[in-house]
């Protein structure tokens, strides 16, 4: 089904209307499913699967048990997504997530056109996916994660390691996805890398928390903050080039990612930031304690959530 996905979308609101009252994720349930349908465009998924995206948990999950739209209007949102879409929304809904790619693994052909049977949760029912539908099931997850995977208090979480794990089971990724500028991210690295950018943000001077900095991108490289707070350090210090690499690095694993992974700003912050040093670092500008700045600006943020 082939949309201009602009002029439905006061049609895709008014079926969604029921979500901004919902609570989730430090934000109401529709800034969540915009969010995961951001996201999945921006790596060049397929239409039907990002607008199964922007549909993902409308029915209720394992998880998420609240239904905003009722199973029974099933037909409505096929024709205004497409049956395959839709599809793909309703599989979200109906199976335990941790079962997808088990099934997926274990098809007993390696051809997209491979079947496997799940049930569904809450009913006697079973449905057949496909091996091609398990793997946008799983590329669905995969942004369903990182738009709401945090600490507490918005603070990065370890999960990234998760992420390329899935995607190392998906044929069909698309050519945008951050995974792909992973050798195979390991959960101790990632630990390892969270506790050393952590760790940065507790030390002012700027040479010290350098060195944390360093450690955390060597561990975890495909994560933009940890280059963007590296590079306010060298704006600081007048390494100007170096400054221009880190942020222009930095900014472009944002836009990779198209969701920040410390969620203590928003992705908009994030990269207005990264672009506000390269900017400098252009003309040569030294920073006047950037690095304070950024520290103050992390441990002291309550995440803003636009309305």
């Amino acid at each position: 089904m082939s949309m201009d996905y602009n002029a439905n979308r006061k049609k895709q609101l008014a079926a969604l209307k029921n979500t901004r009252a919902t609570s989730h994720s430090g934000g109401n349930f529709l800034q969540h499913l915009f969010g995961v349908f951001d996201i999945l465009r921006a790596w060049g998924a397929p239409e039907e699967v990002y607008l199964a995206g922007l549909y993902h948990s409308i029915y209720g999950t394992e998880f998420f048990q609240k239904s905003t739209v009722d199973k029974q209007q099933r037909q409505s949102i096929q024709a205004l997504i497409g049956v395959p879409a839709e599809r793909l929304a309703y599989a979200f809904c109906s199976v335990r997530r941790n079962e997808i790619l088990p099934a997926l693994l274990n098809c007993s052909l390696p051809e997209q056109h491979s079947r496997a049977t799940l049930n569904e949760i809450n009913s006697h029912n079973t449905l057949q996916l496909t091996a091609l539908e398990l793997e946008q099931l799983l590329l669905i997850e995969m942004a369903n994660l990182l738009d709401q995977l945090s600490d507490k208090d918005r603070s990065p979480a370890i999960f990234i390691w998760r992420l390329v794990e899935m995607a190392e089971s998906i044929s069909f990724l698309p050519p945008q996805h951050p995974a792909l500028l992973s050798q195979g991210l390991r959960k101790t690295d990632e630990i390892k890398a969270l506790e050393a950018y952590k760790q940065a943000l507790t030390i002012s001077q700027p040479d010290n928390a350098k060195t944390h900095l360093k450690k955390a991108i060597g561990l975890n490289p495909i994560i933009g903050e940890s280059y963007i707070l590296l590079a306010a350090i060298e704006l600081d210090s007048e390494r100007f080039d170096s400054a221009l690499y880190l942020a222009s690095e930095g900014l472009q694993h944002l836009r990779t990612w198209a969701s920040p992974w410390d969620k203590r700003l928003l992705l908009s912050d994030w990269m207005s930031l990264a672009e506000r040093l390269i900017e400098l670092a252009c003309i040569g500008v030294r920073g006047e304690g950037f690095w304070q700045r950024l520290q103050k600006m992390l441990t002291n943020s309550h995440m803003r959530r636009c309305s």
